[in-house]
């Protein structure tokens, strides 16, 4: 140990080795601190992606791989950025031009994965999350690409029948789980505005591409999926697929029921009006409609009116073909009437329309009294003043009318569904033997001293079978009109004519397609309501039972917007006649008995028009008759106070009626349902049934 020490104080004695030890130690600090500060310096960069590029034109294959992080000084990241700015313009060409022949020969194979695994990718997250997957409850686009310009696949989820609705893309024609008795079934790929051009359309049944689409697929027996795939190019050269999927059912001879009723619904209102139709194998099926065992009968094309009792009410549809099958179907309809004196008028219905302008009236009153009405369209508030103008969607159109608030309050819902037939548009007509043929009661180039007309319409297919209201389409300056009356003679329209020059167009088209369109320019003078329009002729008769004239043809004045039933009030008051009448004045109207002391006298049936009408009635009976009165149910069950118009009864009332300057009218009283005076079609029977002359 001695020795030890003696050693170290040797070394430190020395002066000069000190120092030595002291700055070798300083040094070797330094040069560590030098070295870390020259490595934390440095940066981590992934190197530049050689056909970046090329990914940024096509959406179709995502780009991915495994880069491991790499190790670049900031000189030599600087450097390597120069070196790429100064590529040659001409190789930058070359890149492009390799680029363009790659997308060339991958692009489909490049679709077709990208779709695949998408579609795998959503079932697993449908799988993983459920609730995610079913959307928002009201269909649209997928949550996780909706309106997103970078994704390269867009699945349209489904839901109800108006999803196609909620895509900027396409719609078509399809009604999701629609129930269909025909194999092969057509289809219309319609799309909307956008600035999309379409590279290709695929469509898939029961996961077969169906090569040679041309507007229709053949389906199988039972449950059927359609997928179409529709690619598209955006403004930058991107593609990407949007794809719609739906069930269809097909039932092979067998019978399908089609109604706007619910299987189990409630109602407020007591009147309630539906449609309902049948089909087997394409073809159209004779059906039969029971409101809690009574029989309803048909009062429109595929429309039937009735009246619900309190509570529970069935209503049973039936049919049979002529194979021997049946099928029936019944629906639970609860009625609870709400206790209140607000009421709604409007001409609105459930209906199928052709044009996408639609016009209505509706307006509200509380014990009398306006009250505000809401009128929303698809959820959507309309401005009006009683009258409303609105575009339509295509398919199914909710409106509904909300008047009062709070617990008082009414609302009613219609559903507009617009249908646009194929080949409408007058540019697409072309010629064809088997087109429909049309007539009607309007003149072309005529002019109407007022602006409100009423019109006649008249189609029949290519075998002459009459063609209903559902499959025709009126239109006033572009506007879409509903029809106020439909049976199997004729169509009938209210016509608003704008001041000056007006374009109606009449257009139908028959089970197969074939459209057919008339044109007509029509002239309207503005009046002011109230004011004179011209003069018309009128006459009431009874001559059906030998009474001649009640009063003889009378010249009255036509005023604008004053409907006929107000006219024959003036002129039965100003000649001493009472009358008695259902509806009224402005709806509705129906002439039952017109009255006057000692009107009856000595009535006198010819005799040949006697048997007709006993052989035709279930009662019949010639002293059966009021002395003061002439109406319905006198002499026979069939009898009644019918007009015509120019020699054409209309089907509709005299409140719908509004008369032309120069019209000649006449009130007649029949014996049976018209048919002793030529107004048998008045009744939607058609001309046919009319006895050999009138009376």
């Amino acid at each position: 140990m001695n020795n030890f020490f003696s050693q170290i104080k040797k070394r430190l004695s020395s002066r000069h080795t000190v120092i030595k030890y002291i700055v070798s130690i300083v040094f070797i600090l330094f040069l560590t601190v030098s070295v870390n500060n020259a490595f934390s310096k440095q940066v981590i960069t992934v190197p530049k992606n050689p056909i970046e590029d090329f990914a940024e034109n096509s959406s179709h294959l995502q780009l991915s791989g495994h880069n491991k992080e790499l190790i670049f000084t900031e000189d030599v990241q600087e450097n390597n950025q120069k070196e790429l700015e100064n590529k040659p313009e001409e190789q930058h060409e070359k890149d492009n031009q390799k680029k363009g022949e790659a997308d060339q020969e991958t692009e489909q194979d490049q679709i077709n994965e990208k779709e695949q695994s998408k579609e795998e990718s959503s079932e697993q997250k449908a799988n993983e999350n459920p609730e995610d997957s079913a959307g928002n409850g009201e269909g649209g686009l997928n949550s996780d690409n909706k309106n997103d310009p970078d994704s390269s696949f867009i699945e349209i989820v489904s839901g109800s029948a108006k999803d196609t609705n909620n895509n900027e893309y396409f719609t078509t024609s399809i009604i999701d789980n629609e129930t269909v008795t025909v194999e092969e079934f057509a289809f219309v790929i319609k799309q909307k505005e956008h600035s999309y051009l379409v590279k290709q359309t695929h469509v898939y049944v029961n996961e077969q591409l169906d090569e040679e689409f041309k507007g229709s697929v053949t389906l199988s027996e039972g449950q059927n999926a359609i997928k179409i795939n529709i690619t598209y190019e955006d403004e930058e050269g991107k593609h990407f697929i949007v794809s719609r999927q739906y069930t269809v059912h097909y039932k092979e001879n067998e019978i399908v029921i089609y109604t706007s009723l619910e299987e189990e619904m409630e109602v407020t209102k007591e009147v309630l009006i539906f449609t309902a139709r049948a089909e087997s194998n394409g073809e159209a099926v004779d059906v039969k409609v029971a409101l809690n065992g009574d029989s309803l009968k048909l009062t429109s094309d595929k429309q039937y009116e009735s009246t619900v009792k309190k509570g529970k009410n069935i209503i049973t549809i039936s049919a049979d073909d002529r194979e021997g099958n049946k099928e029936e179907k019944e629906y639970i309809i609860l009625f609870d009437p709400k206790e209140t004196t607000i009421e709604i008028e409007t001409d609105l219905r459930d209906q199928d329309v052709t044009t996408e302008k639609f016009t209505f009236q509706a307006a509200a009153t509380d014990g009398g009294k306006d009250v505000e009405l809401i009128v929303e369209h698809e959820g959507n508030v309309i401005a009006g003043d009683g009258n409303y103008e609105l575009t339509l969607q295509e398919g199914e159109n909710d409106i509904t009318l909300t008047a009062g608030s709070g617990n008082d309050s009414v609302i009613q819902k219609y559903v507009v569904s617009f249908v646009k037939p194929a080949g409408q548009e007058e540019s697409d007509a072309k010629e064809d033997e088997k087109a429909p043929t049309i007539k009607t009661d309007l003149k072309d180039g005529m002019t109407k001293n007022g602006t409100i007309i009423t019109m006649d319409v008249m189609p029949v297919d290519y075998e002459g079978t009459r063609i209903r209201g559902s499959k025709v389409s009126v239109t006033v300056n572009g506007v879409g009109v509903p029809y106020t009356w439909d049976d199997s003679t004729k169509t009938s329209y209210k016509l608003v004519l704008k001041d000056g020059e007006n374009k109606v167009v009449v257009t139908a088209w028959d089970d197969e397609g074939r459209t057919s369109s008339l044109v007509y320019t029509v002239y309207g003078t503005a009046v002011e309501d109230g004011g004179q329009i011209g003069t018309a002729t009128i006459s009431i008769e009874a001559s059906t039972v030998g009474l001649g004239y009640l009063i003889p043809p009378t010249k009255v004045d036509i005023h604008q917007g004053k409907p006929t039933s107000y006219i024959l009030d003036e002129l039965l008051s100003d000649y001493g006649f009472g009358y008695e009448f259902t509806g009224a004045h402005e709806n509705n109207f129906y002439l039952s008995v017109i009255t006057k002391e000692n009107l009856v006298t000595n009535p006198s049936i010819p005799e040949d028009l006697a048997q007709l009408v006993e052989e035709a009635s279930d009662f019949y009976d010639p002293e059966s008759y009021h002395v003061n009165s002439l109406g319905e149910f006198d002499f026979a069950n069939g009898s009644g106070w019918m007009y015509s118009v120019n020699g054409s009864y209309p089907n509709f009332g005299f409140a719908d009626s509004y008369l032309n300057d120069g019209d000649v009218v006449r009130v007649r009283f029949t014996l049976h349902y018209g048919k002793d005076i030529g107004g048998y079609g008045g009744m939607g029977q058609g001309s046919g049934g009319d006895w050999y002359k009138e009376w």
